[in-house]
């Protein structure tokens, strides 16, 4: 998607919108701390985490949609502004903690998860590790952003 820069010219950009369930104003640098540069940008992709906005080529949910107010399961409805071919859905909580109806996941083109098989089924699905945002570098310093993380190196153990 994002670095596929052969398929694009140099100039093109995707604008990826982002949604999670506990999305709001004051998570969004947390997300944001992934990014190089702790900007929203990614080679030629610009991630948008305004749940409101209109304008994007991809459709990426984390989990849920972003609530509405201060609901404690989210009513959003997401009317597509881009082709429902350009859906994600990633899941994060394990099986044991928290289910996806097929219903909710049919509405995605794309079903990012650690789930077993019995737990989530879906025509277009990748089974990889639990997509937890980062907790390293978290805690009571701050936050460490995508870019020193990456300048140093994992120490000898």
């Amino acid at each position: 998607m994002c670095g596929d820069r052969e398929a694009m010219s140099a100039n093109e950009q995707i604008v990826v919108k982002f949604m999670a369930k506990k999305l709001d104003q004051q998570a969004v640098p947390a997300w944001r701390r992934q990014l190089p540069g702790h900007e929203n940008r990614w080679g030629n992709c610009r991630f948008e985490f305004d749940p409101d906005a209109r304008e994007y080529d991809w459709l990426v949910v984390y989990d849920d949609a972003s609530p509405v107010a201060d609901e404690r399961f989210s009513v959003r409805i997401e009317s597509l502004a881009c082709p429902a071919e350009h859906t994600i859905l990633v899941t994060s909580e394990p099986s044991s903690v928290k289910c996806y109806s097929s219903e909710f996941c049919r509405q995605f083109e794309l079903v990012i998860t650690h789930h077993e098989p019995w737990a989530i089924e879906h025509d277009n699905i990748v089974r990889t590790q639990t997509a937890y945002p980062w907790f390293y570098g978290r805690g009571d310093s701050g936050m460490i952003p995508y870019d020193r993380i990456r300048e140093n190196s994992p120490e000898e153990k």
